[in-house]
């Protein structure tokens, strides 16, 4: 598949995601302060994690232009379907989290004030970040080799617990959007699969 195809399949999926994510944040206020497990508590916060959360500006990308082709269009309408998913419950269940206090001692400590900065504070759960991962790494390790399946598993535990560790998210939420990730790149494949 080319190159621009691959881009707007990356683009239709992304950017109405992205749109629902921060339009939903405005429409009310945080009514469930989302709480923190023992899971949590095994994952001390830790400005270092801020560079693997990062790192999913570029796997994002990164799986639509590696993936096998069958798997593109599930995973942009996969994409579609977990925002939408979550955008209701955004809105009809809004919530948000305690977030511990920055302090400006380090560099990666700065990154993360400033990715806290601009990233709203409600929408907690379900983690769209963590659905999103989830759908990239169901299209990258189909029929892929057993080796980059075992790379890219491990990548995205590490994002996982990167997601903890700067408590952009907690264990619940990140859950939440792990299930609806699978969930909706399961469906996506099945109807796109049928229409065949």
């Amino acid at each position: 598949m080319s190159f621009n195809r691959r881009l707007i399949l990356l683009l239709a999926g992304w950017i109405p995601t992205g749109a629902i994510y921060y339009v939903t944040s405005y429409v009310s206020e945080p009514v469930w302060i989302v709480p923190e497990t023992r899971i949590d508590g095994l994952i001390p916060f830790n400005y270092i994690g801020i560079w693997l959360y990062l790192l999913f500006y570029l796997f994002v990308p990164y799986a639509f232009f590696v993936s096998d082709k069958s798997t593109l269009r599930p995973m942009s309408y996969a994409f579609l379907l977990s925002a939408s998913i979550s955008g209701v419950v955004f809105v009809f269940f809004p919530s948000s989290m305690i977030y511990p206090e920055i302090q400006l001692d380090s560099f990666s400590a700065e990154v993360l004030n400033f990715v806290a900065l601009n990233d709203t504070r409600n929408n907690c759960f379900p983690s769209l970040h963590g659905s999103l991962i989830t759908i990239c790494t169901l299209g990258l390790i189909h029929r892929g080799s057993n080796l980059r399946s075992i790379i890219i598993l491990s990548i995205t535990l590490l994002m996982f617990y990167a997601i903890i560790q700067t408590r952009r998210h907690v264990f619940l939420d990140l859950g939440a959007g792990i299930t609806i990730g699978v969930i909706s790149y399961l469906i996506s494949n099945y109807v796109l699969n049928r229409k065949r």
